[in-house]
């Protein structure tokens, strides 16, 4: 098989420029990291390597070939020491070298390298060759040198890679078998035809293609930042396809015949390379907002999943606290109620009084405990609900009853709007309705200053509407939408009442959602009123029989 010489150069000079471009996108990537630096380092050597290595078949002087020749060994040594680095190196970003590497390592690559240059390895020419084949060259015995530093950074740079492989897990291990793999095609083949073929078979042509044995090592790291980001590239895509587009546009060039040919073929291949550039900076900006993006995605997740954590540690202290507190406000009802009914003997009406503001002060806590124990069963799902035919008109009644009272203290009407006809039964939770009856009617008592509030049910097709309308401080329409929130509250009803919390109305749509139904609030704005509406089925089938 006989290799042209055009054919030689240019597929020489495409792989080491695909080498500088493949090394200086990688380092450029992230010019900190030492894994790029160490890739770059192997990248330069490689290069450098090739280009004496494939010189030093070209001409047929003895003295320009003694010296190309010393300085293929030169290379070599640096590029031996250069693929131990990267195996040391790899995939870390940042590295502390040991004192062996520095005071050790390095030195005697230093000088070995300088020997390689003098007559201690080589002491001449032997045997001159026309250009394109071997010269027989005068080895002096310090190649030993060379060979020991050689093959001891080799092994022990496997040795290390290897190691590494066994300990590592994950993509990180992925990673370094790529670069095993590739390391050990490049020496598999650099064996064969840099020292088998020339010395066993006297088969040289090969010899001066060297670079090209180092495209699996280049080939399969770049497969190992396309899949496993190794050096954190994440537009190497198109970098790979940019540099691919121009290594055949200067494959084109350099094999023009001609003026003209060779004018044109170097005029798209700068413009090739102009809009490669250009290419890879927008997909490198558009790959960066994405990640940003991502990123902050990711830390959403993040934030959103310790919400919850909190939440639900939140709703676990509510419980308890609740539960330690139920019993000494209702052993202090108790008491004062006992009090207030001259069961102790009599009481002044200075003393009962301030008793009733205690009672009454009680009886809020009492309904704030009760709230409290609702929203955290309601948040962990454990609120049961027995559904029976039930009489919602007659629930309305009750509460209604209950409420009047409240009402004249408070110098409002009450009206209860009675159906003139019966109301069908729903399925329900009468506790629960009932609940949800008295929250409605009992806000629409503590947010309305004067005026009143009237009550009425009808039917709404097939569903039982239920509204209670009141002429207090109305809803600022931005605010329509929070009010069933937890913890939602008005701007104007934080100034009413001061000691409400929010809860009531969030536990209310919980209930009338648990049953199939709909709640709501309507308002035409500050001061002019609302009127709050719940829409019950009468088809059981809508109800929920579980738990909210």
């Amino acid at each position: 098989m006989i290799i042209s010489p055009e054919i030689s150069f240019i597929s020489v000079m495409i792989m080491i420029v695909a080498i500088g471009i493949l090394g200086f996108l990688v380092f450029f990537s992230n010019r900190k990291s030492a894994t790029n630096k160490a890739f770059l380092f192997f990248s330069t050597m490689t290069i450098v390597w090739s280009l004496f290595n494939y010189l030093s078949y070209q001409f047929s002087s003895s003295n320009f070939i003694l010296w190309t020749l010393r300085l293929v060994m030169f290379s070599a040594v640096w590029q031996v020491f250069s693929i131990f680095t990267l195996f040391y190196v790899a995939p870390q970003e940042k590295v502390i070298f040991p004192r062996l590497y520095k005071f050790c390592i390095v030195p005697l690559v230093i000088i070995v390298s300088i020997l390689t240059l003098t007559p201690v390895i080589f002491r001449g020419i032997k045997k001159l060759a026309p250009a394109g084949q071997s010269s027989v060259m005068d080895i002096a015995p310090g190649i030993i040198f060379f060979g020991l530093l050689s093959i001891g950074l080799t092994v022990v740079g496997f040795f290390i890679l290897i190691k590494k492989i066994i300990n590592r897990k994950g993509a990180e291990r992925t990673q370094l078998v790529f670069l095993l793999i590739g390391a050990l095609i490049f020496f598999v083949f650099l064996i064969l035809f840099n020292f088998i073929l020339p010395a066993f078979f006297d088969n040289p042509r090969f010899t001066p293609l060297g670079a090209i044995f180092a495209f699996p090592f280049i080939a399969l790291t770049s497969y190992a930042i396309l899949k496993h980001g190794l050096f954190n590239v994440k537009v190497i895509a198109t970098e790979l396809l940019s540099f691919a587009i121009w290594i055949a546009v200067l494959a084109q060039f350099l094999m023009a015949n001609t003026l003209n040919d060779r004018l044109l073929s170097g005029g798209v291949f700068v413009f090739v390379v102009i809009f490669g550039i250009f290419l890879i900076r927008s997909v490198k900006k558009e790959v960066s907002q994405r990640e940003e993006l991502e990123e902050l995605t990711h830390e959403l997740k993040h934030a959103n999943e310790e919400l919850k954590q909190i939440d639900k540690v939140k709703s676990e202290f509510i419980s308890i606290v609740s539960h330690q507190l139920r019993t000494p406000l209702s052993i202090t009802k108790g008491y004062v109620s006992m009090i207030l009914e001259n069961i102790y003997g009599e009481v002044s009406d200075k003393i009962k009084n301030v008793l009733q503001k205690v009672y009454v002060s009680n009886e809020g806590l009492i309904a704030l405990v009760n709230n409290l124990l609702d929203l955290s069963r309601m948040e962990a799902g454990t609120i049961k609900y027995e559904f029976t035919n039930e009489s919602f008109e007659k629930m309305v009644d009750e509460i209604v009853m209950e409420l009047e009272l409240e009402a004249k203290h408070r110098d409002l009407w009450l009206r209860w709007n009675k159906p003139k006809k019966p109301m069908p039964l729903i399925k329900a939770d009468g506790i629960k309705l009932k609940q949800v009856i008295e929250i409605l009617i009992e806000n629409s008592l503590k947010y309305t200053p004067k005026g009143g509030v009237d009550v009425s049910l009808g039917k709404d097709g097939d569903a039982l509407l239920f509204k209670v309308k009141d002429t207090g401080i109305g809803v600022d329409s931005k605010e329509l939408g929070h009010l069933f929130n937890k913890f939602g509250r008005g701007s104007e009803g934080s100034k009413v009442n001061v000691t409400g919390v929010g809860l009531g109305l969030y536990a209310a749509k919980q209930i009338v959602l648990a049953h199939g139904g709909q709640i709501w609030v309507e308002s035409e704005g500050i001061k002019k009123g609302s009127t709050f509406c719940v829409k019950l089925p009468l088809d059981s089938t809508q109800v929920k029989p579980t738990v909210t």
